[in-house]
């Protein structure tokens, strides 16, 4: 197969849409329908009527073909009109072989001759296109090739005609010499899109003004950038209600001239196109009228009574505005100083305008451009110090809790006092906050609930006539465990445990633990859940030896706890300890359990040192003292004196041991 680069395709399609440019004239422009310039971004098609023939060495390559794209500028005095082909294709090739395009290249179009006649010539430019055939490969390429003419609609009488004549050079190939050093190239393409174009008539005109602002008059400026002067015969107003014509019309405007006499007034806000007509010629103008408003916006910070702010009037509109009236709403708060702002524009600021907090509240101030453009801005006045003050909830009796004191104010607090509405109900402890910084805050103040209640603590700034409040709502919490054992316990002996819930809610045991097991024992089952105003009787605890232990039940969801410790004695207690010698003692012996003693068999260790004196107490009651004992001491020492209920069993015993000095 061969390979051609057909630039010649590409360059008639795209002549007939891209861009084009005058090659041996200093201006190239395009007009379109009622003579109007053809402006840059205009889509322009072309399809080839019948076939294009490339009559290359190898043979001849006959398609149909289409193109399109987009006109990257208007053209002018001092440029062509010109662009890129955006899209090529061919189709219904005679030979089977479609050309396959790898750069589309660009076009221009040129006035093909000294005068304005409505039609050019046309170049293209680095179009490249493959074709493989016949085992042949070659490759053409156009390099500011002169590939035909443009035959504008005023000639054909409809459609313009891109007529291609040309000799397309060879670039490259496998092919080498088989392809020749170039190829003839003919067809004809017909313009689809626009319906009507023709190249640098006699006159084209065009229009330009600037945004018009409502209430003020504008210039239009009505150009002819053609060969031959405009006779202005008409000139209408699309939108009288928004754009209103005034000053002279233009009559005459010489090739390459200008006009500007004719003025513009913007009476609202809207659009409106000016157009001009040389019927002679068969050309037309435009210009878009575009009357706007400026907008108004404003930016004020907070303000500080007695302090002073600056107001900015922005003007974020594409007009000036004139500012021919500024009213406060609330004089009483903040009172507006400075100078008014007058004209601000397009895009601009003014902060001329100054405003004095005079008390604590709101203002609106309000900026008008008559008659109907304003702007408003709000001023907020505040005080220099505003305390504010927060403690967590809920608030249980019985806790503390940490009060948050804060300085919202732009200025430092001063805490001159700090009051508590219900002390009975509230402690307040740690200590109080003297001085907040500006947006600072202090937590030095606790409060611990008492009972349950309100209290309101107030702190005041009196310098800066502040003062802030906040109200601690003390509660019983939803779970109040309390615990109950008997105590003093007697070793060996086994007792029940009570807890309780005085509370509303429901206690869930999470935890529970004894601070001594070898001195008490905890037996029976722990109790998991207690409802409100409930008991719980489940827990047990025996005394193991002499001590003190401490049972702790725990709900950790409501942060609640109970404790209860347990005494354990021996069932026989016996004193005293001490003695002089010489001197005789009351020996007191208690019962701890809960059943009587028979004391049977009494003795001292060392009756040299204690002797026995007095009778035996032979039965003690439950819970009972018996002194019927006595001793004297004979010298210096020590001796335990033991008492012995032999008839229990096992045997009950109880012993102590008495120093004489």
């Amino acid at each position: 197969m061969k390979s051609l680069k057909l630039s010649i395709f590409a360059m008639a399609m795209a002549t007939a849409f891209a861009a084009l440019s005058v090659a041996g004239a200093s201006a190239t422009t395009l007009k379109g329908a009622e003579g109007k310039a053809i402006e840059a971004g205009t889509t322009i098609s072309a399809e080839s009527e019948g076939h294009a023939v490339l009559d290359a060495p190898i043979g001849k390559l006959e398609c149909n073909s289409a193109v399109s794209g987009k006109t990257e500028n208007a053209g002018g005095s001092t440029e062509t009109v010109k662009g890129p082909i955006e899209s090529l294709s061919f189709t219904n090739c005679t030979s089977g072989v479609v050309p396959t395009v790898i750069t589309k290249g660009t076009l221009e179009i040129h006035t093909s001759g000294e005068t304005a006649n409505d039609n050019g010539t046309l170049t293209s430019n680095g179009t490249e296109v493959t074709v493989e055939a016949f085992g042949f490969h070659c490759i053409f390429k156009t390099t500011n090739t002169d590939i035909g003419t443009v035959t504008g609609s005023a000639t054909t009488g409809g459609s313009a005609t891109l007529d291609i004549s040309a000799t397309i050079p060879r670039s490259g190939g496998r092919a080498g010499a088989f392809c020749g050093s170039s190829a003839p190239w003919t067809g004809s393409y017909k313009v689809t899109t626009p319906s009507t174009l023709n190249v640098d008539s006699a006159v084209v005109l065009s229009g330009e003004a600037p945004t018009g602002s409502v209430g003020e008059t504008s210039t239009v400026t009505w150009k002819d950038t053609g060969n031959e002067s405009a006779t202005i015969a008409d000139e209408p107003d699309s939108n009288e209600a928004v754009a209103k014509t005034v000053g002279t019309a233009c009559a005459t405007i010489a090739a390459g001239g200008s006009c500007t006499n004719r003025k513009f007034e913007c009476l609202k806000e809207g659009e409106a196109t000016l157009t001009i007509r040389d019927t002679t010629h068969s050309a037309v103008g435009e210009v878009k009228i575009k009357c706007d408003l400026g907008k108004i916006t404003g930016e004020v910070g907070t303000g500080t009574i007695g302090e002073t702010n600056t107001v900015t009037w922005k003007n974020t509109g594409v007009v000036p505005v004139t500012i021919e009236d500024e009213l406060d709403s609330e004089s009483a708060v903040a009172e507006t100083l400075g100078s008014g702002c007058g004209t601000i524009a397009a895009g601009g600021s003014c902060t001329s305008r100054k405003v004095k907090c005079l008390k604590e509240g709101e203002a609106t101030l309000t900026a008008r451009d008559t008659p109907s453009v304003e702007g408003k801005v709000t001023i907020k006045c505040d005080k220099p110090v505003i305390l504010k003050g927060s403690v967590p909830t809920p608030d249980y009796v019985g806790e503390t809790y940490t009060v948050t004191w804060k300085n919202e104010g732009s200025k430092s607090a001063t805490v001159a006092d700090e009051t508590n509405s219900a002390e009975t109900v509230v402690e307040t402890t740690g200590t109080a906050c003297t001085t907040i910084a500006s947006e600072g805050s202090c937590t030095t103040r606790k409060v611990k609930c008492l009972k349950a209640g309100e209290a309101t603590l107030t702190a005041r700034d009196t310098t800066n006539s502040a003062e802030g409040s906040v109200t601690i709502k003390c509660e019983n919490p939803p779970v109040i465990l309390k615990g109950k054992v008997t105590t003093p316990g007697v070793v060996g002996e086994t007792y029940t445990v009570t807890w309780e819930n005085t509370g509303t809610g429901t206690a869930t045991i999470s935890d529970e633990t004894n601070s001594s097991s070898t001195v008490a024992e905890t037996t029976g089952t722990a109790c998991t859940t207690i409802a409100g105003s409930s008991s719980c009787t489940n827990r047990k605890v025996k005394c193991l030896k002499v001590g003190e232990s401490t049972l702790t039940v725990r709900d950790t969801t409501n942060s609640a706890e109970a404790s209860v410790t347990i005494k354990c004695v021996n069932a026989l207690e016996g004193g005293p300890s001490t003695g002089k010698v010489g001197e005789t003692v009351t020996v007191t012996w208690t019962n701890n359990g809960e059943s009587a003693l028979v004391i049977e068999d009494e003795s001292t260790s060392d009756g040299t040192v204690a002797e026995t004196l007095g009778t035996s107490c032979g039965t003690i009651a439950a819970t009972s003292s018996c002194t019927n004992r006595k001793i004297k001491c004979l010298k210096a020492g020590e001796a335990t004196i033991t008492a012995i209920d032999t008839p229990a069993t096992p045997a009950t015993e109880g012993k102590f041991v008495i120093k004489c000095s």
